[in-house]
């Protein structure tokens, strides 16, 4: 039983050091107690350099409100977790998006912490960000071209309209939507 048992915690100690998402362990109050090599790399820091420190001094300032509420939500309830996302600071002082989940496992035995299991979503978020930005400049561009365009469905119902279309056939872009104007 004793080896089967050290087998199952090299497994697991593999799974955790070599995985690619990054765990952290915290007390009650926010201080690190432990961090996955992964944590390491992405961050760029240390190893051990955050131990015994509260890590919310890595949260960027416009989310660190929210993150403590939602830390202090899982400090609510036994078993509680939270997803979410939030900015933290890498070590070069860029802010990196980080997605992640926080489990309370402070009544475990075996853990005796709140875990975090988090990785990097800066990429995705800046892809967001730029296609929300595309698609308002191409809203610009339809609502304010110089002639009237519409888009019709497969019924030839008219989904929208720009202003231009609006001003052509003198009826508000609800009436045109509604119905209100036909060929």
């Amino acid at each position: 039983s004793e080896e089967a048992l050290r087998a199952s915690e090299m497994r697991f100690r593999s799974l955790i050091e070599h995985g690619l998402d990054n765990i952290s362990l915290m007390d009650p109050n926010g201080t690190l107690i432990w961090e996955n090599p992964s944590a390491i790399h992405m961050l760029g820091y240390q190893y051990d350099q955050f131990k015994g420190q509260n890590i919310f001094t890595l949260v960027h300032p416009d989310d660190i409100n929210n993150v403590q509420m939602q830390f202090a939500d899982i400090l609510s309830e036994r078993g509680k977790v939270v997803h979410s996302s939030f900015r933290l600071k890498h070590s070069n002082g860029a802010w990196l998006w980080v997605e992640g989940i926080g489990t309370n496992l402070l009544h475990e035995p075996s853990v005796g912490a709140i875990v975090i299991n988090y990785r990097d979503v800066t990429e995705r978020k800046l892809a967001e960000e730029k296609q929300r930005a595309s698609e308002a400049k191409l809203k610009a561009v339809f609502d304010n071209a110089p002639i009237g365009i519409s888009i019709l469905d497969a019924d030839r119902k008219l989904l929208e309209s720009n202003n231009m279309l609006e001003q052509i056939v003198r009826i508000n872009k609800e009436g045109l939507v509604a119905g209100a104007y036909h060929n």
